[in-house]
């Protein structure tokens, strides 16, 4: 799906202010929208829709000689970045199941 519209920008929270001060509709990262979804600033559309899901990699130039700081990081990523979409996803599912959802 090809989306286009006269504002473009790189973070999520700017987007997002951009849809509750009225410029239309947009695709928002989970853990951007759930506030405003919860105080009913935003409100979902296509809930159906998902979009194409995306990997994250770390590149950095060597495995056998990877810096502590480095190998921390990655570890850091590893263990929580699943856990935070999980929950993300399961309090967007709760707010979709409450009886003032749209």
């Amino acid at each position: 799906m090809h989306v286009s519209g006269p504002v473009q920008t790189n973070t999520a929270e700017s987007l997002a202010l951009a849809i509750r001060d009225g410029i239309g509709v947009g695709i928002l990262p989970v853990y951007s929208a759930l506030d405003a979804l919860r105080d009913g600033t935003l409100v979902r559309v296509l809930p159906d829709h998902v979009l194409q899901k995306m990997n994250v990699y770390a590149l950095h130039p060597s495995r056998k000689f990877t810096d502590a700081k480095v190998r921390t990081w990655v570890e850091l990523l590893r263990a929580q970045v699943p856990e935070m979409i999980a929950r993300d996803v399961e309090a967007l599912n709760a707010i979709a199941r409450e009886p003032n959802a749209a």
